[in-house]
Parts: C-alpha cells; sequence; structure tokens
C-alpha cells in the first residue's frame, strides 16, 4: 500500500513538472503571437495586409492566451493533487524544486552512433535473420 502512494506522489510530481513545462512553453507562444500581431497592426496601418489578415492574428493571441489560461489551471490542479497526496496543506504559494540535470549526466545517457547500431545488429530481428539464412546457405553448399 506504501509503495503504491509512493508511485503516485512520484507520477504527481511528474505531472506538475509536465504542466509546469506546459506554462512556460504557452507563455513563450503568447509573447511570439503577441510580437507578430505588432507587426500585423503595423501592416495593416500601412496597407500591407488585409484587416482578415491582422483578425487572424488576433484570434490566434486569443486562442494563446485561452491555451496557457488552460495549462496553468492544469498546472495548479496538478499542485493541489500532489499537496493532497503528500498530506500538506493546500496553500498557493506551494512550489517544487525542478530536478538540476547537468550536461555530464545528459552526455552519459546519449548513446552513440556506433553503440545504436551494434545494440540494432544483435537485436533487430531482421538482421538476425538475415544472419541465419547466410548460415543456413553456407550449411547447404557444403
Amino acid at each position: 500500500m506504501k509503495e503504491n502512494i509512493s508511485l503516485s506522489v512520484v507520477d504527481a510530481y511528474l505531472q506538475v513538472l509536465y504542466a509546469d513545462e506546459q506554462v512556460k512553453n504557452s507563455r513563450s507562444q503568447v509573447a511570439s503571437t503577441t510580437e507578430q500581431l505588432q507587426l500585423a497592426d503595423e501592416r495593416m496601418q500601412q496597407g500591407l495586409i488585409a484587416k482578415a489578415d491582422y483578425l487572424q492574428v488576433k484570434s490566434e493571441l486569443a486562442t494563446e492566451n485561452l491555451t496557457l489560461a488552460n495549462a496553468q489551471s492544469q498546472l495548479t490542479i496538478n499542485k493541489v493533487n500532489l499537496m493532497q497526496l503528500m498530506e500538506l496543506p493546500v496553500t498557493p504559494d506551494f512550489t517544487i524544486d525542478e530536478p538540476n540535470i547537468d550536461n555530464e549526466l545528459v552526455k552519459s545517457i546519449n548513446p552513440t552512433p556506433d553503440s545504436v547500431y551494434q545494440l540494432a545488429l544483435k537485436n533487430r530481428p531482421e538482421i538476425q535473420s538475415s544472419a541465419l539464412n547466410k548460415q543456413v546457405k553456407t550449411l547447404g553448399v557444403s
């Protein structure tokens, strides 16, 4: 039972991390679309684009703002779930520590092309089949 609770807490923590990344991505997208809207406004004022094109970008910004609001809501829900699983009081200032993955760890995880190729030689069924067919043919010739 305790192991299931621990897994649930880990899962909830990962959900908070994921939701936090979604919020960051949404904020970035809103900033980008806001810049596009400003550019579209300038271009419309100069008569370079139609008002419909400007309104299309404005619509995209509204959609991005909705996406951001939904991401923030999901982050809040995930934080509440995590606090409840950890039996902590639900507070709006709850924060989590994000894992710090340094480059050396990432480099050690990333395989080299040669190691991927060697692993494929060992594990891919079509490669194994070809090797066995080659052995069968050499046995049949002798």
